[in-house]
């Protein structure tokens, strides 16, 4: 049984460190580098950028529509707002990619703010939803573009 319970507990930390610090390491080791550091800043941006709106996509949208549960509705604040942070402070390099993925970051935070209104029931003001996707789409395309090119 100790054995056992060793092992679960490398697996887990095989796990951690794979899915944590292997990205966490790759951006502070590129983030020291003079040239290089571009495409990996770059290519995090656009990750982070897509990660955001798929949450959008996936987590906000269907929650939005009424009637909300005020409590789910809390949590998917909370988990989109996160990954709408990580996306804003992965995209603020100086990179011509990462200025495309910020404009589609803020894109992103327009249909955030706009969501939040709807299920709030405070409908002024509201965009069009469907053509801010389709502006992310397209400044994600471009920043996937200018990354691969850097």
């Amino acid at each position: 049984m100790g054995r056992l319970l060793a092992l679960a507990i490398v697996a887990v930390v095989i796990y951690f460190a794979l899915t944590q610090g292997m990205p966490w390491l790759k951006t502070a080791m590129g983030s020291g580098a003079g040239g290089s550091t571009g495409d990996s800043e770059s290519s995090y941006c656009v990750a982070q950028a897509n990660a955001a709106s798929d949450a959008i996509a996936d987590e906000l949208i269907p929650n939005a529509r009424p009637p909300v549960d005020a409590a789910v509705w809390g949590t998917v604040l909370v988990r989109v707002g996160g990954d709408l942070a990580r996306a804003e402070n992965a995209c603020s390099c100086p990179t011509a990619a990462c200025g495309k993925g910020n404009q589609a970051v803020q894109e992103l935070r327009g249909m955030f703010d706009e969501f939040d209104d709807i299920a709030r029931g405070n409908p002024m003001g509201i965009g069009n939803p469907a053509r801010r996707q389709e502006r992310v789409f397209e400044l994600l395309n471009e920043a996937r573009a200018l990354a691969r090119s850097e």
